[in-house]
């Protein structure tokens, strides 16, 4: 209850408490949650492995695979977080939560057939949790969470909605409702939503991250950056805080402090390919070719399919002057998109200099 009103110090205590009185897998389970939504991954896989030893019925552990599921997603382990979706499926068909995910996954991997049946699967079973218990408001929540993720923003809303009705206090139910509205374009609601997020829950650093992107693409710099700064106070490691506060420093025309955000970011995740991309590009500005090719083959040895990368270090090589190397890059971004006009027009100047 405490967590469900945003008090997780108070939630914390009471998990802590119940180990100690009597260690189970349920206190070690739910405070392991906690320590993912806190963004302390360690706390959490070790108190999700303990929540495994102590209980062994298929349903418990189903749901202890989805969490643990959840946290390898946000460690960066995707095989590992799909392995954990499938089991907690195995062991309980009727985990709609597990699904959802599933089909999250699914989708970013481009397999779009079995995300849509695992979308649609997780729809039924929260249609049928829902009936059982109308007053289910975590069923509706992630039920729009789904309805989101297939594009149906109008009935995402209506479900968030109907979550908060239920619970009030539902702080992430307002922040995704917030995430539909951005989408929209509707950004005074979304903006209101991830205000309310944040009254209920003052350290939910992803509705300060989601608030600080509304309001940058409604063009307030200044508000964005401070929500990013305040993301960043929360959680010093979201090297995607850093990136968002770095493309707002762009916007405002500091580079130096771009620089240095998308810098952070790529200490921080030294795979961060938008990263890459980003201070490549602001090296150009500067002209600081030679390092702008260097960020920019980093980005393509992660990321050898994007055209974009490809046509911008094409770019540094003409400025630079080395015509070939040019060529050969313009040339391979069009063999990826045979119809990137930019690419064409940039190799004809090339071979015209030649």
């Amino acid at each position: 209850a405490y967590k469900d009103l945003g008090n997780l110090d108070q939630a914390l205590m009471d998990y802590n408490k119940s180990i100690e009185l009597k260690p189970n897998a349920y206190a070690y389970s739910n405070r392991a949650e906690l320590f993912r939504i806190r963004g302390d991954l360690d706390n959490a896989m070790a108190d999700n492995l303990k929540a495994l030893e102590l209980d062994s019925s298929d349903s418990v552990i189903s749901v202890i695979y989805y969490n643990r599921g959840l946290i390898y997603n946000d460690l960066g382990k995707k095989d590992q977080a799909m392995s954990d979706f499938n089991k907690a499926i195995e062991l309980d068909p009727n985990n709609y939560s597990a699904y959802g995910s599933r089909g999250i996954m699914q989708e970013h991997l481009g397999n779009t057939d079995q995300a849509i049946k695992d979308y649609n699967k997780a729809i039924e079973l929260y249609a049928r949790a829902i009936e059982l218990n109308p007053k289910d408001s975590n069923a509706y929540n992630d039920r729009g969470l789904v309805y989101a993720r297939q594009g149906n923003l109008k009935q995402a809303i209506s479900d968030y909605s109907k979550a908060i009705e239920i619970n009030p206090a539902f702080y992430s139910a307002y922040n995704n409702r917030g995430n539909a509205y951005a989408k929209q374009e509707n950004f005074d609601r979304a903006i209101a939503d991830f205000n309310k997020a944040i009254e209920l829950y003052p350290k939910y650093s992803s509705a300060y991250n989601n608030r600080g992107t509304a309001y940058y693409d409604i063009g307030n710099m200044k508000q964005a950056i401070d929500d990013y700064t305040k993301v960043i106070e929360i959680k010093p490691d979201d090297a995607d805080a850093y990136y968002n506060r770095g493309l707002s420093y762009n916007k405002q025309g500091d580079l130096n402090k771009a620089i240095e955000d998308y810098s952070k970011a790529i200490e921080i995740d030294p795979n961060y390919v938008n990263a890459y991309n980003a201070r490549g590009d602001l090296y150009v500005k500067q002209r600081n070719l030679t390092q702008s090719v260097e960020d920019f083959s980093i980005a393509i040895e992660l990321d050898p399919d994007n055209t974009w990368t490809y046509n911008a270090r094409g770019n540094s090589y003409y400025d630079q002057g080395d015509l070939d190397q040019a060529i050969e890059d313009y040339s391979k971004a069009i063999e990826l998109d045979p119809n990137l006009s930019q690419a064409y027009n940039n190799r004809g100047l090339a071979y015209k200099d030649q």
